[in-house]
């Protein structure tokens, strides 16, 4: 989802500036959003158009749906690849060819075998900008700019604290610092985040009021009465004071640009090096050390006053599209 989350800020950016945009993803949570979820986003101007690909998908089945999407590209076009330069099935080496428009990569921290292992370092040159999205990687020796990380939403885009606790079903009235546990990632993972966030609420209810937010609609069978999907999670951040997740991007970068305390659990994953983009403050081991540590944190007083819009920050969306005006001006 970090890789939609990240196209699709910049889209609304580009929407914004009267600009149309594609988005093609085989994201199972992307297709979990409604079409009005989406442009919740973009009232006034909806000019983002997504085209999904199956998750089911074999190699062969996405190539060509990449080739007959690609297709479509024009000499005027900018097109933009995040993190996965060969594709998703090692297509877009030949296909890059083919394109005469602007051709942008978004280069995020990724495994270093997988960069070796593929030669990234000769396929980079192929695109005639490459941006780092806020974190280090590791051919950021290659990359024209660092921006700060991509946000969906600006600060004035943000709820405030009342009506993000309105948002995510906390009675009025009610006082107690909110907890959100996110089950994202894989199946697996979002259920055993809808199970913990359960033994949490049993065990903490007389401390805080706990949420289960993810998109996976099999997870939040396993969180009855505390799940929620609501999207993007940053718009309701504001009225969080603590959130427990993993240490993918968007749970990382967006729990710091809305101030909101952090406690994740780095996941393991074939390409993302979660653990290398957290804090020490904000990793924890396991489900078991979240939930003490979460205790601790929100009987403290400061739980309940947590203002985390309080905390301002630039948003790196602003800067990349910049980037990319600029450099498409003197192609």
């Amino acid at each position: 989802m970090g890789h939609f989350a990240r196209t699709f800020s910049l889209a609304r950016k580009a929407a914004k500036m009267g600009i149309q945009s594609r988005i093609l993803s085989n994201s199972s949570s992307v297709s979990s959003l409604s079409g009005s979820h989406v442009h919740r986003l973009l009232p006034d101007d909806p000019a983002i158009y997504i085209d999904l690909i199956p998750p089911q998908f074999d190699k062969n089945a996405i190539q060509a749906a990449t080739t007959a999407w690609m297709a479509a590209i024009g000499a005027d076009d900018v097109f933009l690849v995040d993190t996965f330069p060969r594709g998703l099935a090692g297509e877009l080496p030949k296909l890059l060819t083919t394109i005469s428009g602007l051709k942008v990569f978004i280069h995020r921290n990724i495994c270093q075998k997988y960069v070796q292992c593929y030669h990234l370092e000769k396929m980079l040159p192929a695109f005639d900008l490459v941006i780092l999205p806020g974190e280090k990687a590791p051919l950021g020796h290659m990359a024209h700019a660092l921006t700060t990380p991509w946000m969906i939403c600006d600060q004035g885009e943000l709820l405030s604290r009342q009506e993000s606790r309105h948002s995510l079903s906390v009675p009025n009235g009610n006082n107690l610092p909110l907890v959100v546990v996110t089950g994202c990632g894989n199946r697996h993972e979002a259920i055993l985040a809808a199970k913990f966030a359960s033994r949490m609420h049993q065990k903490l209810a007389a401390m805080a009021v706990i949420r289960f937010a993810s998109l996976d609609i099999r997870a939040i069978r396993f969180a009855p009465g505390i799940s929620c999907s609501p999207w993007p999670l940053l718009s309701v951040m504001p009225g969080i004071d603590l959130l427990v997740s993993s240490g993918g991007y968007n749970s990382v970068h967006e729990s710091r640009y809305s101030g909101t305390p952090l406690l994740a659990i780095p996941q393991k994953r074939v390409y993302d090096r979660q653990a290398d983009r957290l804090l020490a403050s904000e990793a924890v081991s396991n489900l078991d050390a979240a939930l003490d540590l979460a205790q601790k944190i929100i009987a403290t007083p400061a739980a309940s006053q947590q203002n985390p819009g309080s905390v301002r920050k630039k948003n790196g969306t602003h800067e990349a599209f910049n980037l990319i005006m600029e450099t498409l001006k003197k192609t």
